[in-house]
């Protein structure tokens, strides 16, 4: 189909293949009009969504967060983890009410 458009185009046939306007007169023009109306009509209700993609997008860029806040982050994150390391593990503490225990039961059988 394609090889006989192109055969007709360039053959100086004169007349274009059925189902393509060959010159902007009838049939096909008297509906333009309003198609390209409904199209531009359209294209209103775009830019009204486009806008508003673009007012969300700006607040979004507000509100997000930059290398820098990250990277600020980054290093409370480092001294917290610091800080966890240092404080007594459950065993460490066990141990220490087990001593404790120790303790005062050694220091009632010395009282009594």
């Amino acid at each position: 189909m394609a090889d006989n458009v192109i055969r007709d185009v360039f053959s100086g046939s004169g007349t274009p293949p059925s189902g393509i306007d060959g010159g902007g007169g009838p049939p096909h023009d008297s509906d333009m009009e309003r198609r390209i109306g409904k199209l531009e009509d359209k294209m209103d209700s775009v830019q009204d969504a486009l806008n508003a993609i673009q007012v969300t997008l700006a607040e979004i860029k507000a509100t997000m967060a930059t290398k820098d806040d990250l990277s600020n982050v980054r290093v409370e994150v480092a001294e917290m983890k610091g800080r966890i390391a240092k404080l007594p593990s459950l065993a460490q503490i066990a141990a220490l009410l087990a001593i404790a225990g120790a303790i005062f039961k050694g220091l009632s059988f010395i009282h009594t």
